[in-house]
């Protein structure tokens, strides 16, 4: 479904050393707001975790997390909304 959305015949995730580029964070460290990024990164959500009264996250760090609403999460990262679920969950 995403590469649908990007237009994309095929997608990866990045390597380590590409999320440390873009953000200055380590795997599992990096923040849902792709607007701290120089240059901004556009994120991408799928429509079923704002469904969830809290959603938990990384704070930037392996040691910290930041639990907000799901609705004050899209005011502040103004992620794009999709279906991204795979087909049968």
């Amino acid at each position: 479904k995403l590469k649908a959305l990007l237009g994309e015949k095929s997608i990866a995730l990045a390597n380590p050393d590409s999320v440390f580029e873009a953000t200055g964070c380590t795997v599992g460290s990096v923040p849902p707001f792709g607007n701290l990024f120089s240059p901004p990164l556009l994120m991408y959500v799928d429509q079923e975790v704002l469904t969830r009264e809290r959603i938990v996250f990384s704070a930037g760090s392996h040691y910290h997390s930041i639990r907000m609403r799901p609705e004050d999460w899209v005011k502040l990262a103004n992620p794009v909304i999709a279906d991204l679920r795979r087909d049968g969950r």
